[in-house]
């Protein structure tokens, strides 16, 4: 894998291990869409993303050298070798579900937003949770401008305790929607998402596992 950065963006190129179709659209993220030709546009860590191929070339943007070190390069995992880790595995689950899914990248994703997500994800579809979690950045989350064009943030877990249980109903949260604040509260109060991956998996799975809305599916998909 090679990479470079010009024009506020970043190239990159030797990745064979990448398909956004397959990264964005299989319901580990609710927050990028496919805008035409394959092109992909969403918002992950507070910044605006927008990915494409080139050629043979993926190439991300705006971004600066800063931003992708920093941000976007643990976001795709990209300094995992998937190919490698697919040739040593002899699985044949695994090889044809990397069949199916060719460029199937796990995203390293914020684990609050994550859990919120998948809390939503009980008896819904990946269409529907796209909008509901669009209406609660819209709710609460911090907006901001990227190529004259208004986006925002995914919550804080403050400000998404702060807002009411009617309030996240009108989202579209339905009966999930006490689950959210009484987790969001939670995870305001204190509760340190970021030490789960540190822990022993049983004893991190039993601490997400203690959350309102969350069975071993959704604690599973967090610690992923």
């Amino acid at each position: 894998m090679e990479i470079r950065f010009e024009e506020n963006s970043v190239w990159i190129t030797g990745l064979a291990e990448f398909g956004a179709a397959h990264i964005f659209e299989n319901g580990q993220t609710f927050r990028f869409a496919d805008v035409g030709g394959g092109v992909y546009e969403g918002v992950a860590f507070g910044r605006f993303l927008r990915v494409r191929k080139q050629k043979d070339e993926i190439v991300l943007g705006p971004a600066t050298k800063v931003e992708f070190e920093e941000i976007w390069r643990d976001y795709f995992d990209l300094s995992r070798d998937y190919a490698t880790l697919f040739s040593n595995c002899g699985d044949e689950a695994l090889a044809r579900s990397r069949a199916y899914a060719q460029g199937l990248r796990v995203l390293r994703q914020q684990p609050f937003e994550v859990l919120i997500c998948f809390i939503l994800s009980a008896n819904n579809n990946i269409g529907r949770i796209r909008k509901t979690v669009q209406s609660i950045c819209e709710l609460c989350g911090k907006p901001f401008v990227c190529e004259g064009r208004a986006f925002y943030t995914f919550p804080t877990p403050k400000a998404l305790a702060a807002v009411s249980e009617e309030q996240l109903r009108a989202c579209g949260c339905g009966y999930r929607a006490p689950y959210l604040l009484r987790t969001a509260k939670k995870v305001a109060e204190g509760f340190d998402m970021q030490a789960l991956f540190a822990m022993p998996y049983e004893q991190a799975k039993g601490a997400l596992l203690a959350f309102p809305g969350v069975g071993p599916k959704v604690a599973d998909c967090v610690l992923l």
